[in-house]
């Protein structure tokens, strides 16, 4: 399993923008899939472990499941450069969807 975390209940993260935004920090993260009146597709569903508090829901298509790999390798990629002590190089586009 990945490393342990030290994180508080909510944080402060970068948005769409650059715009600083207060978070709710969710420890479990499942992949899955969805049907919609539009079709199937892919679902990331953000949960903490108590079954009571909420969960957040990200819906994708192929192309954006597609997106979010390529983005999550280029923030990857920073992290390791960050943790060498070295400056990041990818710049991380929006990907909103309304």
């Amino acid at each position: 399993m990945g490393r342990a975390r030290t994180v508080p209940p909510v944080m402060d993260a970068p948005g769409h923008n650059g715009v600083m935004r207060r978070c709710v920090v969710m420890t479990e993260c499942a992949i899955s899939t969805i049907k919609l009146p539009e079709g199937a597709f892919a679902c990331i569903v953000a949960s903490l472990p108590n079954p009571k508090r909420p969960a957040s829901i990200m819906l994708l298509d192929r192309e954006e499941v597609e997106a979010h790999i390529t983005l999550l390798r280029n923030a990857m990629d920073d992290a390791n450069r960050i943790e060498a002590g070295l400056a990041p190089i990818h710049s991380t586009p929006s990907l909103r969807r309304s």
